[in-house]
């Protein structure tokens, strides 16, 4: 039986894109494998659509930090807090658990304020503080820079933990898409590297895991808006010509790992 669309979500689909201006029935942009820059000029389409989100219901306080990278790069974190835990933060004892959260774009695209919005709406409904993190982006930056910003962010966020009010025992890292796949990756070198407490958590929406999931599925293929001709090109910006080959460790692509033995627990799903 073929793939069909289910018709509560195309209707509800076509009412997203009227409110963004789009026609429902303008097809999903198509680039060159490798056209990074094609990619890149259609990046602001996420912002976008997070306008359709709703604004939070409790104020959100927003907060600039700074680290620095193995390499000596600053690498800018975004705390986000509900704006009555400038009180908490205040009283002895009050210890909150945390998430580092790493933003979503193929290893291509966006940057973290892009995502405040999403971000945001975690906060206001979970009342857990996030810390998202500003890594560099591919080709620019080649593995292993990103996952390394990413997990310098952590380090910053142990360090930082008994001046933020944070319980180190109880951070999380979670990620959308390709800030899925890093934040597996920084949940593999915090064990490798046995970063103590432990990570608490890895929270993995639609993470990008696999630098082999290039082949395109015929009957997938109407369906998806992140095609494997953008797949391809996010691995490849990352990896270069190791993408696909034997030569790719598990930090590089999580996937490739064979020894899950010492990872915080794993939550995935569709956002």
């Amino acid at each position: 039986m073929p793939y069909t669309t289910d018709p509560d979500w195309a209707a509800a689909s076509a009412r997203s894109l009227q409110n963004l201006g789009i026609p429902p029935d303008t097809p999903t942009p198509r680039h060159p494998r490798g056209d990074v820059a094609s990619r890149r000029a259609g990046a602001p389409f996420y912002e976008k659509l997070q306008t359709l989100y709703p604004e939070p219901d409790t104020p959100v306080k927003k907060t600039r930090y700074v680290t620095t990278a193995p390499d000596g790069q600053e690498i800018p974190i975004f705390g986000y807090e509900l704006e009555a835990d400038g009180e908490i933060r205040n009283q002895e004892g009050k210890e909150r658990p945390a998430v580092l959260y790493i933003h979503a774009g193929g290893m291509i695209l966006c940057t973290a304020e892009e995502w405040d919005r999403t971000v945001m709406l975690d906060v206001a409904r979970t009342g857990v503080p996030h810390y998202s993190a500003d890594y560099r982006l591919a080709s620019e930056a080649r593995h292993p820079v990103p996952v390394e910003d990413c997990y310098s962010a952590l380090v910053w966020l142990h360090a930082q933990a008994q001046h933020l009010r944070i319980d180190a025992a109880r951070i999380a890292v979670a990620g959308l898409s390709a800030g899925g796949g890093l934040a597996a990756a920084v949940a593999i070198i915090a064990r490798d590297r046995k970063l103590q407490p432990p990570l608490a958590k890895q929270i993995l929406l639609e993470p990008m895991l696999d630098d082999r999931n290039i082949v395109p599925n015929s009957e997938l293929a109407p369906f998806v808006t992140w095609d494997w001709d953008d797949n391809w090109t996010g691995w490849n910006a990352l990896l270069g010509d190791r993408t696909g080959s034997e030569d790719v460790e598990a930090a590089a692509a999580p996937a490739r790992l064979q020894d899950f033995r010492g990872l915080p627990r794993a939550k995935q799903g569709l956002r």
